[in-house]
């Protein structure tokens, strides 16, 4: 709000939940990283250096760049999370900032996720 930017759905001081009952130690882990950054961002890289890290994964498990884009982690989570029972839809939908219920309809695909994995070659 300080910032006067807001999101695209008109809203400011947002929150991020980054619990998880799958990885529960990233909680202590980001909280031993700030102890160690007195000043400024937690992680120094922008977006072109995410989606480099993200692509070079790929690479690295022999996996072609076009088999999944860094945008498919805004899907993916909420799937993730409805398939597996960890969150109700409207926490989801709390989660994910979304305004409507027909957008986390959108993202909500649990036969996709699974399509995704099953696709996965087998040594992946």
């Amino acid at each position: 709000m300080e910032r006067l930017e807001t999101s695209k759905t008109g809203l400011s001081d947002e929150s991020i939940l980054l619990d998880s009952p799958v990885v529960p130690q990233l909680g202590p882990m980001l909280g031993r990283l700030k102890r160690n950054v007195k000043m400024g961002p937690l992680f120094s890289s922008n977006y072109a250096m995410l989606n480099q890290h993200w692509k070079d994964t790929f690479k690295n498990l022999g996996m072609q760049k076009s088999s999944a884009v860094l945008y498919q982690l805004r899907h993916s989570g909420p799937s993730h999370d409805r398939l597996h029972k960890l969150r109700s839809t409207l926490e989801v939908k709390l989660r994910g900032r979304w305004e409507s219920d027909s957008s986390v309809k959108r993202y909500e695909a649990h036969s996709k996720l699974a399509l995704e994995f099953q696709n996965l070659p087998l040594e992946v």
